[in-house]
């Protein structure tokens, strides 16, 4: 099973004489395809390193989406955006406007997306975490508190490495 945008979602995975891994998403279903002559250590790695590679593609069209919306509606413009790959940061905002987003960000529920590219629009008016930053962001998703939680009792599942069970 993986995690994808809140739901678990199963991995099937089929042997073929290729390199590496392919992964594609059909019907609400992961499939992997992976050379069956490796070991099932190899084959795991092979299989997370296709995913990401699958999931950042996949996070980079809807960030893109959701920081245009987002942009109207509080009214702010941002520099360069950054895909990382962090382990204790969903987002981040620098002095210059620039905004880095965590990848794995793919795997939470699209709310709980939209709150992080809200917090971190809401940093080009607030550049700390005040109470005026707070009320900001609040203002624009009142409820913000739950993404936190969501993020706070997920976030350590979302970290780990796609394996094939």
């Amino acid at each position: 099973m993986v995690l994808y945008r809140g739901n678990m979602l199963p991995l099937l995975v089929r042997c073929y004489p290729g390199q590496g891994a392919r992964l594609f998403c059909r019907e609400n279903r992961f499939e992997a395809y992976v050379n069956g002559r490796l070991s099932k250590e190899q084959q795991e790695h092979a299989i997370a390193e296709a995913f990401e590679k699958w999931a950042v593609r996949d996070f980079e069209s809807r960030l893109e989406e959701r920081l245009k919306h987002f942009c109207n509606i509080i009214g702010v413009t941002y520099g360069a955006v950054r895909i990382k790959s962090q382990k204790t940061r969903w987002g981040s905002c620098s002095s210059k406007g620039n905004l880095n987003f965590n990848w794995r960000l793919v795997l939470a529920p699209d709310w709980v997306m939209d709150y992080v590219v809200v917090h971190e629009l809401c940093h080009l008016k607030h550049l700390n975490h005040s109470k005026d930053f707070w009320l900001t962001v609040g203002s624009y998703m009142p409820e913000y508190k739950t993404a936190v939680k969501w993020l706070k009792q997920n976030g350590a599942v979302m970290l780990q490495p796609v394996t094939a069970d």
